[in-house]
């Protein structure tokens, strides 16, 4: 949220007026963008960790740290987003509108 709050604080600043709704919701996309982007690995990681050992899955993690190095040495940085698409489509709507 403050990152919001601090674009459109700094709109208001900067124009000397209100800002509208079509920039405010341009603002909350883009405030839900990053934050799907910072989290989206450690949510990632945590289904990797969740999801070991259940129904027969082998145990291939020893904790947080070696599931993100295994992610990258295995399938590079861009294994860390894997199933973004999904997750930001999902995300996006209700995002933008609780801010």
């Amino acid at each position: 949220f403050g990152l919001f709050f601090f674009l459109t604080g700094e709109f208001e600043h900067q124009t000397k007026g209100k800002i509208g709704l079509a920039q405010e919701l341009s603002y909350s996309a883009q405030v839900s963008t990053a934050a799907v982007l910072v989290s989206y690995p450690f949510n990632l990681v945590r289904t990797k960790l969740q999801i070991q050992g259940v129904n027969g899955r082998p145990i291939l993690y020893s904790g947080m740290i070696d599931c993100f190095k295994s992610t990258i040495r295995h399938e590079g940085l861009r294994g860390c987003y894997r199933g973004l698409v999904p997750n930001y489509i999902k995300a996006l709507p209700s995002l933008s509108i609780s801010l």
